[in-house]
């Protein structure tokens, strides 16, 4: 009786997942045929020709995908200003640089678990439920939730070279986060687990050995702090300083070029 009743909550739930899932394709092309039909193609190229010194270097192909990636990531996902008010450049900047983690991918999730992200002008003090409080420049929560400083995330965003960015470092967790708590092994994985946890386990034990001998790496030392920081900080060398991270850390670059679909030495820096 139990194995029936939990074979029918199964049946019932692959339902509910299809029904959602065709849904949200559903909605994506209509968002789609919203932008071709409005003003708001404009106004995100604007914003980043402002913001983001990389795009003058990205092919028309990846012009057009960033900004519509960045439209469909604006119209799924809400975003509220905590002492801000949220304008076009802090919304497109923000979901422009969500919009790189997909950018290689042709039929892109759009990050399904995200729901909201929150935006304060400056660091903030996190206050999390069961959590001791601290200053922040950015949070990406299990729950949907990415909280970011807009003042880091545009000096991120207009420095696009010196391995720092807060955006890429916490959309970067929600892809981890996708399939399950944070650990560094992220969703939707383009190589088989083992290749995959190998090469970043001993990635990882290298960079804590570096930092302890007091070495010089590409990769920041935060990424020391667990696995998941890990995955999150090689994600911003890997798009902020491509040459570098190729050079000291081949693996570990190929490994990235694979699941992220895009190579940024060759498209950001030619």
């Amino acid at each position: 009786m139990d194995i029936f009743f939990l074979i029918i909550v199964l049946i019932i739930l692959f339902i509910l997942i299809g029904i959602f899932v065709k849904r949200r394709s559903v909605k994506i092309q209509y968002i789609k045929m919203k932008l071709s039909k409005s003003e708001r193609k404009g106004i995100i190229e604007s914003v980043f020709q402002k913001n983001f010194l990389f795009y003058e270097h990205l092919n028309n192909t990846f012009k057009e995908k960033l900004i519509t990636d960045s439209y469909i990531l604006s119209e799924l996902i809400d975003i509220d200003g905590i002492g801000i008010k949220i304008t076009d450049e802090i919304k497109y900047t923000i979901f422009g640089l969500a919009g790189l983690l997909i950018l290689g991918d042709e039929n892109p999730d759009y990050f399904p678990n995200l729901t909201s992200v929150v935006v304060y002008p400056k660091m903030y003090i996190s206050d999390q439920k069961g959590q001791n409080k601290s200053v922040n420049l950015g949070e990406s929560w299990n729950f949907g939730v990415v909280v970011l400083s807009w003042c880091d995330v545009v000096n991120g965003a207009q420095n696009f070279s010196d391995g720092h960015n807060v955006a890429l470092h916490e959309f970067a967790h929600q892809l981890d986060q996708q399939s399950g708590q944070a650990d560094g092994i992220p969703a939707n994985l383009n190589t088989d687990y083992y290749t995959w946890k190998n090469t970043f386990d001993k990635e990882y034990n290298n960079l804590i050995k570096e930092m302890e001998n007091a070495e010089y790496d590409s990769i920041d030392f935060y990424g020391t702090t667990n696995k998941a920081e890990f995955f999150a900080v090689s994600t911003e060398t890997f798009f902020e300083k491509p040459a570098l991270m190729k050079a000291e850390h081949p693996e570990l670059y190929s490994l990235l070029v694979r699941y992220y679909k895009i190579d940024p030495e060759k498209i950001f820096f030619k």
